[in-house]
């Protein structure tokens, strides 16, 4: 995302799933934050400003695009508060808030919190 943090995770959030090894077969349902066409060996990232939450995704639309005042992450389930010094539309990456203003909220939905 635009020159942001990603919040760091617990471990035992990020390790849930070894993707190098995953197959429906193996591991069970689609993982969440991605999707699995039928018959796939490996799950697909939902895109960056693309979430879900869900296991069983089958093909990119079952990705939800990031609401406004969230940022999304490439492959991840969560979506964040946008952070402070920046906005988040929906549907679009975070963005600085322009040079001279500052956005001292999280969660921020437009160019008008700055």
């Amino acid at each position: 995302g635009a020159g942001s943090a990603r919040p760091a995770l617990p471990s035992i959030v990020t390790n849930i799933y070894d993707f190098s090894l995953w197959s429906q077969a193996s591991y069970g349902p689609c993982p969440p934050g991605h999707y699995c066409y039928n018959g796939t060996v490996n799950p697909t990232q939902c895109p960056s400003g693309k979430v879900r939450k869900n296991l069983r995704g089958t093909n990119a639309a079952d990705c939800s695009t990031c609401g406004a005042g969230e940022i999304c992450y490439e492959g991840d389930p969560v979506a964040y508060p946008c952070p402070k010094g920046m906005y988040c539309e929906y549907g679009s990456d975070a963005q600085y808030c322009p040079a001279a203003t500052y956005n001292d909220q999280y969660s921020a939905t437009s160019r008008d919190w700055c």
